[in-house]
């Protein structure tokens, strides 16, 4: 489980291994490491081909993939098993709520050697 300081965008790359379910957990920290309470919060991944897009290739939310848990309603876990292209493309985690990116990076997907 990775900590992320909330005051700050963290920059975390992800590789998932295409149609496989994955799973990732953060905890989300302030500056001075104190838990940041996401409970009732709206979060979204948006996964893009380019930064600069309009269009998603994929939308991940609270409402589905995206769960806030925790002593602290600080862990955030993000759950998915999606079929995209293997290629890299861009994504963040954004609270809706407090209008704020939680994290950003490469999300890199990687194909079946065995077929």
């Amino acid at each position: 489980m990775a900590t992320l300081t909330a005051i700050k965008a963290a920059n975390y790359d992800i590789t998932y291994y295409n149609a496989d379910s994955y799973d990732l957990s953060v905890t989300i920290t302030d500056q001075d490491g104190s838990a940041v309470d996401l409970s009732g919060d709206t979060l979204t991944m948006t996964i893009k081909k380019k930064k600069t897009n309009t269009t998603a290739v994929a939308t991940l939310s609270t409402a589905s993939e995206i769960a806030v848990s925790g002593a602290s309603n600080n862990v955030v876990t993000i759950s998915f098993n999606i079929d995209l292209d293997e290629r890299s493309y861009y994504y963040d985690l954004y609270n809706n709520t407090d209008d704020d990116t939680i994290m950003y990076g490469m999300f890199i997907v990687t194909g079946e050697v065995h077929a």
